[in-house]
C-alpha cells in the first residue's frame, strides 16, 4: 500500500508550491516502488523546476533504482525523467533509448 509519508510527500509539493525539497527522498521511493509514481514523478518535475535540483532528482532516482533494477523499474524511471528538466536527465532518457529491453527503449523514445 501506500506509505502515509509518500502521500504526505505528494501533497506538500502540490500544496506549498513545490518547494519541499524535503518531500524528494520519498517521491523518488514511490517512482521505483510504482506507489503512484506518475504522481510522484509530477511532483518532482515540479521541485527540480522551482528549487532547480533537476541534476540532484536524477541522481537521486539513478541511485534508488540501483543498478540491478528491472525493466519495469526503468520503465518509471524513463516516465519520471521526462518530467525533470536539464541536461542530465535528458543523456538518461538517451541511454535508456537504447535498453535492452524493447519496452523500456519504446518509453524512453516515447517520452
Amino acid at each position: 500500500g501506500i506509505e502515509s509519508q509518500d502521500l504526505h510527500g505528494v501533497a506538500a509539493v502540490r500544496h506549498r508550491g513545490a518547494g519541499v525539497v524535503a518531500a524528494v527522498p520519498a517521491l523518488v521511493r514511490m517512482v521505483v516502488a510504482g506507489r503512484s509514481d506518475v504522481e510522484a514523478a509530477e511532483a518532482l518535475g515540479q521541485v527540480a523546476r522551482k528549487a532547480d535540483t533537476g541534476d540532484q532528482v536524477v541522481a537521486m532516482l539513478i541511485e534508488a533504482a540501483g543498478d540491478d533494477a528491472g525493466a519495469p523499474v526503468r520503465r518509471r524511471l524513463a516516465q519520471a525523467l521526462a518530467e525533470i528538466p536539464g541536461a542530465v536527465a535528458r543523456e538518461v532518457l538517451t541511454d535508456l533509448a537504447a535498453d535492452g529491453e524493447p519496452s523500456v527503449a519504446y518509453t524512453a523514445r516515447a517520452v
